[in-house]
């Protein structure tokens, strides 16, 4: 009886391993194929000037909010339809990952201090593309 249940445990054991594995194999299949069929546009904005008189000797260092207070949305070719929304990083990054086409990355416009001569920024993303473009806000502040 002890070996029959032992044996029975043990050809559980091998079809529950060999089941896992096989799905293992899977996600890991569809988890390389997702990556190709994504691109990524990335970058770096600068925000200021922040103080109003500013002086080479006298830093005037950009807070985190300054960054984390505005949003960059990427819309469709069409300009109009919205794909991806996010807020500034506190050091000034930002990141997305999309499919690949064209799009085109502004700046959510809510108050002053948005105005970018950079954007909006026309695009396209081929799969597993990573692009970068940087680019700066003026505050207003003089």
């Amino acid at each position: 009886m002890k070996i029959k249940f032992l044996i029975l445990i043990f050809v559980v054991a091998i079809v529950g391993y060999g089941i896992f594995s096989f799905k293992l194999k899977q996600w890991s299949v569809i988890d390389t194929a997702n990556k190709n069929e994504t691109a990524v546009i990335k970058g770096y904005v600068s925000v200021g000037p922040i103080c109003p008189v500013g002086r080479e000797d006298v830093p005037c260092p950009v807070p985190p909010e300054a960054y984390t207070s505005r949003q960059i949305v990427i819309y469709q070719s069409d300009g109009a339809t919205e794909a991806a929304r996010s807020a500034i990083n506190t050091d000034g990054a930002y990141s997305f990952e999309l499919k690949p086409g064209s799009y085109v990355l502004d700046t959510a416009r809510k108050d002053i201090g948005y105005a970018s001569e950079d954007t909006p920024y026309v695009f396209s993303l081929k799969a597993g593309e990573i692009k970068e473009f940087d680019f700066s806000i003026d505050t207003g502040v003089r």
